[in-house]
């Protein structure tokens, strides 16, 4: 290289480097200044644990439970790249999620008003595309359904901007968050298996489907994919979310290739509709009946 050139780029370093260690600085100053906001949102009880991939806000008495979460957390997510990355179109996370692990049910509607300015009554736990954070309460639920729950629309988000993305279907959305969430399985040695796509759905959910079918209370498939975001939240909201989890799962057992196109279907930039789908789905009156043939005989 020429000493005219080397000159040329010591100069050019010497008048940009300034600007990064600035820049660098005020990122680190935002986010100091956020993580000192939110501990003073939550109250003096609440820490900050840092992990690779997450900020995990949790009580000083639960510290030892917010480190194994994120961990938990950590190896599934990587574990979720490596084997859907290319299937959903995935990308890595471009900064840290926010993790808000409240005590008590009590604490969580009271940072639900505040943080939301709306009560979610019938929900165990939510997540923000605003702030990219989960926010979900400990005591009396399983932590690590509802955890991997929203941390699946965490997932997709980052990667796509679904949560952004008013044309994207909320069936699909949810019934997928509620499908990954069931296939986690605990192994015998207190560990768990991440991906258990031979389990079956809760009997619980079959039942309350399987008497559905032959009555009001089942959702028309058509209805079903409009869906939008009031049918999740209302009191019957559960019908929704069981029904779109077995949707899922009737496709991943029976015809993947078909909810991969719906998938890739929803992301097109345009509106789709349900006579959008009838070429994945064909025939949608043989394929809801069909639909309700495979529950009844879960």
């Amino acid at each position: 290289m020429k000493p005219a050139h080397k000159l040329l780029l010591l100069k050019i370093f010497f008048l940009l480097a300034p600007i990064v260690l600035v820049l660098g600085g005020l990122h680190l100053s935002s986010r100091s200044i956020h993580h000192q906001y939110t501990l003073s949102s939550l109250g003096k009880e609440y820490d900050l644990l840092e992990e690779p991939f997450y900020d995990i806000y949790v009580k000083k008495s639960d510290e030892a439970l917010g480190k194994k979460y994120g961990q938990f957390l950590q190896s599934y997510y990587l574990e979720f790249l490596k084997q859907f990355q290319k299937d959903f179109s995935l990308s890595p996370y471009p900064q840290k999620i926010s993790i808000h692990l409240l005590k008590t049910r009590q604490e969580f509607d009271d940072y639900v008003q505040g943080d939301q300015r709306i009560e979610l009554p019938y929900s165990a736990g939510y997540y923000s595309p605003n702030k990219r954070s989960i926010v979900l309460y400990i005591e009396g639920q399983d932590v690590f359904q509802a955890l991997i729950h929203e941390h699946i629309h965490a997932i997709f988000d980052f990667s796509l901007n679904l949560s952004f993305d008013p044309n994207f279907s909320r069936c699909l959305g949810e019934g997928l968050a509620c499908f990954f969430e069931n296939a986690i399985s605990e192994t015998q040695d207190d560990g768990y298996q991440f991906f258990d796509f031979e389990k079956k759905p809760d009997s619980f959910k079959v039942d309350l489907l399987q008497q559905a079918i032959h009555t009001n209370l089942w959702i028309p498939l058509e209805d079903l994919i409009a869906s939008t975001d009031s049918h999740f939240t209302g009191q019957t909201n559960f019908f929704y979310y069981y029904q779109s989890e077995l949707l899922v799962y009737y496709l991943w057992q029976t015809n993947r290739k078909a909810l991969l196109k719906w998938y890739q279907a929803e992301l097109s930039p345009t509106p789709i509709t349900i006579y959008d789908l009838r070429p994945i789905f064909l025939n949608l009156e043989t394929f809801e009946a069909e639909w309700k043939q495979f529950i009844q005989k879960l």
